[in-house]
């Protein structure tokens, strides 16, 4: 029910329709598939990177608060379902003005866990920065009683309350445990989140004991009637549950790694990753109907995605599950079990996952299909390893390379094969758009290759 009702709250987005027709056909026909040597690009020593990382963390004029500092704790009253009221000790920061803030040290204090909550404020633009901070809360109160007269029990709050901009930084490790109890976000976003690039790793986790049963809401997206929006521009993340009924969430870059064992990995309105590289176990004693989840559309036009199994799952998913699921690009690492469905392509074809070789080694890509690439590089075997492409004859181009690489689908044995007699054609798309304006596209496409009447470009169609 909870879902539902999220679902009837969403947010319905209207796209421009665009019509396509083919103006012009050139041949460029290929005589073969060339193996090209490619020049190793240039690669920055580790230290190096690191210390770039560092130096984007802005920590200049920074507020500092040390958790283990016994002065920032305050009472908190409590009033729990039968309206007893609790006094407790709690750390609570307000962040309520633009700038730089630095969160380090503990909330154990005295052998004591102090629950903490830290919140940015509707309107606040602020770039936290972790330092090595662990924050593990623990108290809990009764707020509701069921059916059967048992007491529900909620946690005082969530860790980090977002509701205006915060941009986060991961200096060093740091992590964040919510208390044990059911429906426990570590994180509630009603503004926008973002996590930018660090050198640290950020850790989230959910309480977990008795009376918990769910892996929910290691990040939540919704409360009061407000969605929030994340981003994963650079970092690590690693969290143990779901990103759970945020507005928008954006990957352009870092890296994830994450495990749930029943419920869906994230859950959005709409999902867009062009960048980064997120990995992904699925555990637990049963399946859900998909991993990627969202109530609107997935886009994937970059990046890595690798979805597991745990080794004690013996079931199968869909990887993905939306109105409109289009995948334009990147890399899908995924156990056989976990299938992709009804996604589809720049041009509306159904999409496969399959594997090119021969190509040159370490190249990055740069347009499949005519429709650019992001973050894709070969291996350094001269392989694309799980690429989504249509069961046809596809292209791939490489930067700095003037050939053309093209593969066809071999039915026998259902795979892509190194093809030396297919044409190459430059097919210009011209698209008109609802004011009757016309803007003009030219692709490099194969004969034979469909354009099912729509080019999705990432944003429109």
């Amino acid at each position: 029910m909870r879902r539902q009702n999220y679902f009837n709250n969403r947010k319905i987005r209207r796209q421009a329709k665009k019509v396509i027709c083919i103006a012009t056909l050139t041949a460029t026909m290929l005589t073969s598939i060339p193996f090209v040597s490619y020049t190793d690009a240039y690669a920055k020593g580790q230290t190096t990177l690191e210390e770039m990382k560092a130096l984007s963390i802005p920590t200049e004029d920074a507020t500092t608060y040390n958790l283990s500092d016994a002065s920032l704790i305050t009472d908190k009253t409590i009033v729990d379902y039968f309206g007893r009221e609790t006094m407790v000790k709690v750390i609570e920061i307000n962040i309520t003005e633009n700038g730089n803030y630095k969160i380090t040290g503990s909330n154990e204090i005295n052998g004591a866990l102090i629950d903490t909550h830290i919140v940015v404020a509707e309107g606040v633009e602020a770039n936290i920065i972790f330092d090595g901070a662990t924050i593990k809360n623990d108290d809990r109160y009764g707020d509701d009683v069921d059916g059967c007269g048992s007491v529900l029990y909620s946690q005082l709050f969530p860790i980090l309350d977002i509701e205006g901009k915060a941009n986060l930084y991961v200096e060093k490790d740091s992590s964040l445990t919510s208390a044990a109890v059911d429906n426990n976000p570590v994180i509630c976003v009603t503004g926008e989140m973002t996590l930018q690039e660090g050198t640290g790793r950020l850790k989230l986790a959910v309480g977990s004991g008795e009376g918990v049963y769910s892996q929910e809401q290691v990040i939540c997206g919704y409360k009061n009637g407000k969605w929030g929006n994340v981003t994963i521009k650079g970092g690590k993340l690693d969290f143990t549950g779901s990103i759970y009924n945020v507005d928008q969430f954006t990957m352009t870059g870092g890296t994830i790694t994450s495990k749930v064992d029943e419920n869906q990995v994230i859950m959005a309105n709409d999902i867009n990753i062009s960048g980064g590289v997120w990995k992904h176990k699925q555990g637990g004693d049963s399946m859900p109907s998909e991993i990627i989840g969202a109530y609107d559309s997935i886009t994937i036009s970059g990046g890595r995605l690798n979805l597991l199994l745990g080794e004690e799952d013996s079931g199968s998913c869909r990887a993905f599950d939306a109105d409109k699921v289009r995948i334009i690009g990147g890399t899908i690492q995924r156990d056989e079990s976990i299938y992709i469905y009804d996604a589809l392509d720049a041009y509306a074809n159904k999409l496969d996952s399959f594997t090119l070789e021969n190509l040159p080694e370490n190249a990055n890509v740069k347009a499949i299909n005519g429709v650019p690439a992001a973050d894709l590089t070969t291996t350094s075997e001269g392989k694309l390893e799980n690429i989504p492409l249509p069961n046809a004859c596809n292209i791939i181009e490489l930067e700095n390379d003037e050939n053309i690489y093209r593969y066809k689908y071999a039915a026998e044995t259902k795979s892509m094969v190194p093809d030396t007699e297919t044409k190459v054609y430059d097919v210009t798309l011209k698209f008109t758009d609802e004011d009757g304006s016309t803007t003009e596209k030219t692709v490099k496409l194969a004969d034979g290759f469909v354009i099912r009447g729509q080019y999705f470009d990432g944003v429109d169609f």
